[in-house]
């Protein structure tokens, strides 16, 4: 199941359903203190790690930008090749512009004109009811033309 993208390149992936492939190891972010977390990801990226899990409520998302743009200036790494990974805070989840405004704030943050993965963080326990209306709003946002912020 796992294998590398080419021959000469260290990023290990896994094979989707879809035939996409995704990074078979990644850096999280969660926990990392600002000071320290933009030399993190420059390490994981100069090390071969082409994914990047970050959130809203972690609070570090402005310095990972920072740094990812310096690798792209420079030349390291392309956007195309970092799957970056972020996540809803439970705080945004009442209505479908809480999702958006989340969605924006996360992109400004990290510097960038998309996610490739955003996932529901829920780190308390929600009703049923706001639940499953999360999962509709979400449904709505990728299915819709609205999705381009």
């Amino acid at each position: 199941v796992f294998q590398r993208c080419s021959k000469m390149s260290k990023v290990w992936t896994v094979k989707l359903n879809n035939e996409m492939r995704f990074p078979a190891f990644g850096l999280g972010t969660w926990q990392s203190k600002e000071s320290d977390v933009g030399e993190a990801v420059e390490i994981a990226i100069r090390a071969g790690y082409r994914l990047i899990d970050t959130a809203y409520m972690y609070y570090n998302e402005d310095k990972i930008g920072e740094t990812l743009q310096k690798l792209f200036k420079e030349g390291s790494v392309k956007r195309e090749d970092i799957y970056i990974t972020s996540k809803l805070s439970s705080f945004h989840m009442t209505s479908k512009e809480d999702v958006f405004d989340c969605c924006k704030a996360i992109l400004k943050n990290l510097q960038m004109d998309y996610l490739d993965l955003f996932l529901k963080s829920s780190t308390c326990l929600m009703q049923e009811e706001y639940s499953l209306h999360f999962a509709k709003l979400l449904t709505v946002m990728l299915t819709s033309d609205n999705l381009l912020l």
